[in-house]
């Protein structure tokens, strides 16, 4: 069975993905705030390490605009790009 990842699941667009996914020979592995920090890279990396994920998901994210204006910093920190392992 496949499984997906879905960091900030409990967000608007997490919630969609899983009302996708729920009729589907699909795990979810969903994660929000309150489980894992995903600017917290051994967090991330256990996580990964122990439910092996297919495939990861990033739906976080900060919504509150004038969060954002008031810490770039950590709204940037919840942005990162890489390239897939194989």
């Amino acid at each position: 069975m496949l499984k997906v990842w879905i960091a900030g699941a409990s967000g608007q667009i997490g919630r969609a993905l899983n009302d996708v996914l729920d009729p589907m020979q699909i795990e979810a592995l969903n994660t929000d705030l309150d489980e894992l920090d995903i600017t917290d890279t051994d967090e991330v990396i256990n996580f990964g390490t122990v439910n092996r994920p297919d495939v990861i998901i990033n739906c976080t994210g900060i919504t509150d605009t004038d969060e954002c204006e008031a810490n770039p910093e950590h709204a940037l920190s919840l942005i990162h790009i890489s390239e897939p392992t194989r």
